[in-house]
């Protein structure tokens, strides 16, 4: 039981770091063309629908990636360089789903809106035109978040799992070889 809480302590700590990370990268990156903005920008839907899929996607493919690298270490009981590695590509990973999430979810709002103001469009060519508008400079934004995204995945996966090693239960005993047992 301890173990399965300790699991879910791991999975509900990386997911509230991946929020942040999501949040503070999406602020920075909009105070750096901008510093006058707010965030979210208020009366935009638009803005506040991507802004708040980038943080909760963030959130969840976080933990989800962040999971495997962080209990190898912590069973392993030490932090290698591999598996920080190993954090670093699963955090570009999660941070790639994130935005890919984000962008089809800035897809669906911009056809629900092109689908109010003129109902005859095809459903499926308003989607194309949105994603595809969305999808041009979206890739200039993936390339610009990949190096830190991978930067703070390993950074997040050797924190989370030193202080989930130092947290854990010291190693039982090693069990007595022949020579021991002959002697007692």
């Amino acid at each position: 039981m301890a173990e399965k809480n300790a699991t879910i302590q791991i999975l509900v700590i990386l997911g509230a770091i991946g929020a942040a990370v999501h949040a503070v990268s999406l602020r920075w990156s909009m105070f750096r063309w901008d510093p006058t903005v707010t965030w979210p920008p208020f009366g935009n839907e638009f803005v506040l629908v991507m802004n708040t899929t980038l943080v909760v996607l963030g959130a969840l493919f976080y933990a989800l990636f962040l999971k495997w690298p962080v209990n190898e270490s912590v069973r392993e009981r030490r932090i290698s360089v591999a598996v920080a590695l190993l954090g670093g590509l699963w955090g570009m990973f999660a941070t790639l789903a994130a935005l890919v999430g984000r962008y089809l979810a800035g897809a669906c709002f911009l056809t629900y809106q092109m689908k109010v103001s003129a109902p005859e469009v095809s459903l499926r060519i308003a989607f194309l035109l949105a994603i595809m508008e969305i999808g041009t400079y979206g890739i200039i934004e993936t390339f610009y978040f990949l190096v830190p995204a991978f930067l703070c995945g390993a950074l997040v996966t050797a924190s989370v799992s030193r202080s989930s090693i130092t947290k854990a239960r010291p190693n039982p005993t090693p069990p007595l070889d022949d020579s021991e047992v002959t002697r007692r």
